[in-house]
């Protein structure tokens, strides 16, 4: 792949500093970590000042956006990933927001799922989050779902995060994986038999947590902490500057890459 240094300079003071620094690298960069279309479409931006944003390149230009300090593409990125977010990708755009510290597009993210968790919970992205952004929707009081929505979404992240991490799929696993998560749902809001033909088979709760619970059912005034027996309130209403979604595909391929440059400010035939 082929390039001005000219132009890279410009455009980004990292490539400045590779290519005109003390410790300048000559004739060949290699590029080890993005995919050659995204870089393709990022040396296209650079050239032009145009880029066509999609779900599938999206989160590949943002990485080499940061990576290289193109602020201005950064932040069509963002911008991108706000205003089109859905149910199907908020909880892959909220992991992508906490992976690249974007404060604002996380919060927006958060509040999108929270409005709209039934559907967040039971979407393919689910599995993306990390167990910090997973707790962060667990323990929200404002989160608009059904409770079962909450227990579901529980036992189908623990069951990835076992596969992730080599463990068997035991109650003992999942509970290890879920860590907080698991006081988090609250069960003493579950239907009765709803609790017994699928929570109590999964044997994520203690005996006595289990028995905690029925006891609450029966006497309403027993303590059954850790868990919490009150109602969630529903989504919360913040408004965010047209900031910074689609459906962003996964950090960019390893595959190394090679750039040469020429030292013309002309483009070959």
């Amino acid at each position: 792949m082929q390039a001005h240094k000219l132009i890279l300079s410009l455009r980004s003071c990292v490539f400045e500093a590779m290519l005109k620094g003390p410790l300048a690298e000559q004739d060949n960069i290699v590029i080890p970590d993005v995919e050659p279309a995204i870089f393709e479409e990022f040396l296209q931006y650079l050239y032009t000042d145009e880029v066509t944003l999609t779900g599938d390149n999206v989160i590949g230009l943002l990485y080499v956006s940061k990576k290289y300090d193109v602020s201005t593409l950064e932040q069509l990125c963002l911008t991108y990933l706000s205003s089109s977010m859905t149910s199907d990708d908020a909880c892959f755009v909220m992991e992508q927001a906490h992976l690249y510290d974007e404060i604002q597009l996380m919060e927006k993210s958060l509040n999108f799922i929270l409005e709209n968790g039934d559907a967040a919970l039971k979407s393919a992205g689910l599995i993306s989050l990390c167990h910090e952004c997973l707790v962060k929707i667990a323990k929200e009081d404002k989160l608009e779902a059904d409770e079962k929505s909450v227990f579901e979404a529980a036992m189908i992240w623990s069951e990835s995060a076992c596969r992730k991490q080599n463990k068997d799929l035991s109650p003992e696993s999942r509970r290890e994986v879920l860590g907080e998560v698991i006081t988090h749902v609250r069960y003493p809001l579950l239907d009765e038999e709803y609790f017994v033909r699928n929570v109590v088979p999964m044997k994520v709760l203690t005996g006595s947590e289990e028995s905690k619970i029925f006891q609450y059912w029966v006497c309403p005034d027993v303590n059954v902490s850790p868990f919490n027996p009150k109602k969630r309130t529903g989504g919360i209403k913040l408004e965010y500057p047209d900031y910074c979604s689609k459906t962003p595909q996964k950090n960019p391929k390893k595959t190394t890459k090679k750039l040469s440059f020429y030292d013309t400010d002309f483009l070959s035939p």
